[in-house]
């Protein structure tokens, strides 16, 4: 894993015997007659071409795809899971309906679902019902809140807390548990979107603004839980990224998606997937904040540093990147890291960087971190005022 280098809140721009010799023309003759008749050629300098070749990769063809088909049956842990989310939204809808609470849509939506269950045959199918779900869930946590910010707040920051605490990752590097939805939680320092959430409160904003800016940071972690369990390839299309783009209306122009559990990067051209990159986002205490922000500030050759002083764990050595581009205010980039040699999955936590770099062996400060070809991939090709989804 990479340690960003950067400090997100401190930054200025920046591939044997006779018998047998009496015997072998006569071997010979047979062999011949016996290629004949097996439809088989000898060619040039001995090479055999087999006439029914075609046939036997026919019949591997076919193996792999009957392979195919069993590794694509769903599993029971992902049939149990589909079961468990779904009480829990059925759980909702009858509390809601218990506290006389808006419920007739919802139970449309968990009758829909109940059906819909009976008739998943592919592993797919259940990734789409999951994401799908998260939805779901969503819109029923809104209706418990009751319009109450405040409410809805304390529910996000327990599922945050509820679903870490369940999906503990073992470091084995350094012997720790870490929680792989810190983005969600209250952290120190004022890290995390609770904090974020609790101050826009605490400012006085439009009602409706912190309210539908709380629901969103919820419905990004119902799809970072979705799409957790999804092991559909990082440069692939994903269920939850089409629920993302489709829940912001994002399905026109260019959009990068930020998975957070797979540390992966996807590009999108019109609702289309184009293209994908492994990255390394915020550590643990320093997260990548969760969202939709535009891009902007396209920068080259920039100095970073922090203002922590040397000793601190948070220090590190200044340093100029190639590639920066703004996708929040207070320092929050994407940025190229050429110092780092490993990209991806667990990248955020503490580990040893295959290249050697003692600052690259841990997450950024909260930046999404690429290697330089594939940051000036973006910066080159990626318009300014596109947006970044972060989930």
């Amino acid at each position: 894993m990479y340690q960003s280098r950067y400090q997100s809140r401190s930054i200025k721009r920046r591939g044997t015997g006779r018998k047998a010799r009496a015997l072998f023309p006569f071997v010979l003759v047979c062999m011949a007659f016996l290629l004949n008749a097996c439809g088989l050629n000898a060619g040039a300098h001995g090479t055999v071409y087999h006439g029914d070749e075609s046939r036997i990769e026919q019949k591997k063809y076919g193996q792999n795809i009957h392979n195919e088909q069993l590794e694509n049956l769903p599993t029971q842990s992902m049939k149990n899971r589909a079961k468990e989310t779904l009480q829990v939204f059925e759980n909702i809808v009858n509390q809601l309906k218990g506290s006389g609470g808006e419920s007739a849509s919802l139970q449309q939506r968990l009758d829909s679902a109940k059906k819909q269950l009976t008739t998943l045959t592919r592993q797919q199918d259940y990734y789409s019902f999951s994401a799908q779900l998260a939805v779901d869930l969503t819109e029923a946590q809104k209706a418990r809140a009751g319009g109450n910010a405040q409410s809805l707040l304390s529910i996000l920051k327990e599922e945050g807390e509820n679903w870490g605490n369940a999906h503990k990752w073992h470091n084995p590097y350094d012997g720790k548990d870490y929680l792989l939805d810190s983005s969600y939680l209250e952290l120190d320092d004022g890290y995390g979107v609770i904090p974020d959430l609790k101050a826009e409160l605490a400012q006085g904003g439009s009602s409706q603004k912190v309210y539908d800016d709380i629901a969103n940071a919820l419905f990004h972690l119902y799809m970072l839980e979705a799409n957790f369990n999804d092991t559909t390839p990082y440069n692939k299309e994903h269920p939850t990224d089409r629920q993302l783009l489709k829940h912001y209306d994002a399905q026109n122009g260019q959009v990068l998606v930020v998975s957070l559990t797979e540390q992966a990067l996807r590009v999108y051209e019109n609702g289309q997937f184009t293209k994908a990159f492994l990255v390394t986002t915020g550590r643990y205490n320093r997260p990548t904040p969760p969202g939709i922000f535009p891009l902007s500030d396209y920068l080259t050759n920039q100095l970073m540093m922090t203002l922590e002083p040397p000793g601190s764990p948070e220090y590190y050595d200044p340093v100029t990147v190639n590639y920066t581009i703004k996708f929040r205010d207070v320092g929050y980039l994407l940025h190229d890291t050429w110092w780092r040699k490993d990209y991806g999955p667990y990248t955020q936590f503490p580990h040893q960087d295959s290249g050697g770099d003692k600052q690259a062996g841990t997450g950024s400060h909260g930046c999404v971190n690429l290697p330089t070809e594939q940051l000036g991939w973006i910066f080159h090709n990626i318009k300014p005022g596109s947006k970044i989804i972060i989930y």
